[in-house]
């Protein structure tokens, strides 16, 4: 199948013969090719997706200590992740298991044919489907406990105060956004979804990339230039996150192009309290409303000066 090009109706045109259907892999899980074996995933144990609106947020749940495939659920989410965004054959799948587990990827929904390429051999690439994407970026740890969660979200935000009031850091937190799991009523939850959205802090007559390198010098480590060269935000990231295994940290143009349900955590609201303190602060207006002066008109005033 060799691709001319790609229209704007979603359809790829071959050179000749009728137009083909775009492949299941770009319209996401809910236009599945019929042939996919995903739709008979979706009812297996191994993967629970918990979604009821698109803008309401989903949940995920997996066992640490199920197998999938035959092999470790940590062992296929490795595998997943090291292929995710890219396209690859039935050779990468035996390479990294030592044994063909693709018809067993394929069944469990986790991977797709895609339908766009075929290597010079015949063979078909493969493509993660939603539920492998799911899997690839979850986080197999213990699940958390609501309260822990709470107690985990307040001292994320007490260090963001405490780096927001820091002057030899180069950034600041604007505004943060919780999301997902903890948006819903589960007891339980996988890990914390925050979105952050930062700002520079400005030093007038000091450049950027200068600041950047200081800080790295600073550090006193061997760091390659792009690391230097991005120091400050990733020191920033690493101070927030203090290296909790639960906490998801997104920047908030993903959390705009995900446009699923949030809530603002910071800057707190203004409390009632508070409000009420600047409404007595403030003087109060008298009622009496100004008298006004009478206008006269020209005939009033000659009678008076006559």
């Amino acid at each position: 199948l060799k691709i001319a090009s790609y229209q704007s109706e979603r359809t790829f045109v071959r050179r000749r013969g009728p137009k083909l259907p775009q492949p299941s892999f770009y319209l996401g899980e809910r236009n599945i090719h019929p042939h996919s074996p995903t739709r008979a995933a979706r009812e297996k144990n191994i993967i629970h997706l918990q979604q009821t609106k698109f803008n309401e947020p989903v949940a995920m749940k997996i066992d640490p200590y199920q197998t999938v495939c035959g092999r470790s659920v940590r062992a296929i989410r490795d595998f997943l992740l090291s292929v995710t965004g890219c396209m690859f054959t039935r050779k990468a799948v035996i390479d990294r298991f030592n044994c063909d587990l693709t018809e067993h990827l394929l069944a469990e929904g986790l991977i797709e044919i895609s339908y766009s390429m075929i290597n010079g051999d015949g063979n078909h690439y493969y493509c993660l489907t939603f539920a492998g994407q799911r899997l690839a970026s979850a986080r197999l740890n213990k699940r958390l406990r609501r309260p822990t969660a709470e107690k985990i979200l307040a001292a994320f935000l007490e260090r963001v105060d405490a780096a927001n009031a820091n002057p030899d850091l180069l950034l600041r937190v604007s505004d943060v956004y919780v999301f997902g799991s903890y948006l819903t009523d589960e007891p339980s939850l996988g890990d914390i979804d925050i979105a952050i959205r930062f700002e520079r802090k400005s030093f007038p007559g000091r450049d950027w990339v200068e600041l950047n390198f200081e800080r790295a010098r600073q550090s006193g480590r061997c760091l390659t230039f792009l690391q230097r060269l991005y120091y400050g935000d990733d020191e920033f990231i690493k101070l927030l996150r203090n290296r909790s295994a639960y906490l998801s940290l997104h920047s908030y143009d993903e959390l705009k192009r995900l446009g699923c349900a949030h809530r603002r955590i910071f800057p707190p609201p203004p409390s009632r309290e508070v409000s009420s303190q600047r409404c007595a602060s403030r003087p109060r207006r008298s009622m009496a409303t100004p008298s006004r002066r009478r206008r006269r008109g020209r005939g009033a005033d000659a009678q008076s000066r006559g």
